[in-house]
């Protein structure tokens, strides 16, 4: 995390591990880190992510009350700020924002810039694809509450 010294400035967190970030431990991408992960570190199914229990997450997420707070508080979001349509159109809003920086960088320098504009692509398309697969993996694996139960 970053805090800019001048007064009233806010933290910024900043990745710094970003093929972690995304899901991709050895070019494979990785949606499906269980909900337990926190706990007991083992990520099933890509023993290579598996680490041991987090010295805070572990504690805290092993206290029945936390741990059923952090998934009700989760499902929650997974339908407010998180959702697929959401997140995706704020990639996108992203990836509009470095295509036009690139046209301007083309527009001073006289020159073309398709490398670039392949990567942002291509690296976009990976966050993209990820997002959707943890969504939906999330969206199958947190509980629902009865309040949203669909009545027939």
């Amino acid at each position: 995390m970053y805090l800019d010294p001048r007064p009233g400035s806010r933290w910024v967190i900043i990745p710094w591990d970003l093929d972690w970030l995304w899901g991709s431990t050895t070019g494979e991408m990785y949606a499906r880190m269980p909900l337990s992960f926190p706990i007991d570190g083992v990520a099933i199914g890509a023993s290579q992510a598996s680490r041991p229990p987090g010295p805070i997450t572990a504690p805290l997420h092993k206290d029945t009350g936390f741990y059923q707070e952090y998934e009700r508080r989760l499902r929650i979001e997974l339908g407010r700020r998180f959702t697929k349509d959401h997140v995706l159109n704020k990639i996108d809003e992203m990836q509009t924002l470095l295509w036009n920086d690139v046209k301007l960088i083309e527009r001073q320098t006289s020159t073309t810039q398709t490398r670039r504009y392949d990567l942002i692509r291509s690296s976009y398309a990976d966050i993209k694809r990820f997002v959707t697969q943890r969504w939906d993996y999330l969206d199958g694996v947190l509980p629902v509450s009865v309040e949203d139960w669909a009545l027939y």
